[in-house]
């Protein structure tokens, strides 16, 4: 799968999460994923029905087969069929939506907990979370932001991302979200001479 965003861009996106520490006590954290989840069932499964209706097809365009002969093209269409379909970017279209925005909304949590963003001072952490195959964008905010901000303030900022990413401007998609997020940071928890950095000011990239 061709990456999310170039070299030059990863600098862009670091560099925006590192000055975001100099304007807030908050902490940001960016999260890319390649794919939220494996799907490995979905090919079988879809392998599976097309090789049960194999026979039926045939009942239509060819007659006096042997049994033999049946079986053996049903195992070709099983392998076949669950091998195209285990592509990625195929495998992607075949599984249902809301078991995508599912397994997303899984990651992005795992990611968040497993970052131990719920562990700053202040409860400050927030991330912006973005996963690939499935083409879905979350920004989770702890609680320490979250009770300062108005209901859906994040909602705009998931939608310019989208927007960003839909024109092919995956970089300065990422970086202006980053910007937008510490414009809010900043002026709920502005920086402090006591203030540590808490999380790394990096891009996290997952498979």
């Amino acid at each position: 799968m061709k990456s999310f965003v170039t070299p030059a861009q990863r600098t862009a996106i670091a560099d925006a999460i590192r000055a975001t520490e100099t304007r807030t006590r908050g902490e940001l954290v960016a999260v890319i994923a390649g794919s939220a989840g494996h799907y490995t069932l979905f090919p079988l499964l879809y392998a599976a029905l097309l090789a049960l209706l194999t026979p039926l097809a045939l009942s239509f365009i060819a007659h006096g087969l042997s049994a033999e002969y049946a079986y053996a093209l049903q195992l070709g269409v099983f392998a076949s069929a669950a091998m195209l379909l285990s592509w990625q970017p195929l495998k992607v279209r075949i599984v249902p939506a809301r078991i995508q925005i599912a397994h997303a909304r899984r990651l992005a949590r795992e990611q968040f907990f497993a970052r131990k963003m719920h562990h700053t001072r202040e409860r400050s952490g927030i991330m912006i979370f973005v996963s690939v195959a499935e083409r879905y964008v979350e920004i989770i905010a702890d609680q320490g932001i979250n009770d300062q901000v108005a209901a859906g303030t994040w909602d705009g900022i998931v939608r310019d991302l989208i927007a960003a990413v839909q024109r092919g401007e995956n970089g300065a998609g990422m970086v202006a979200a980053i910007n937008a997020c510490a414009g809010i940071l900043a002026q709920h928890l502005p920086v402090r001479a006591d203030d540590k950095n808490e999380l790394a000011n990096e891009l996290i990239e997952l498979p």
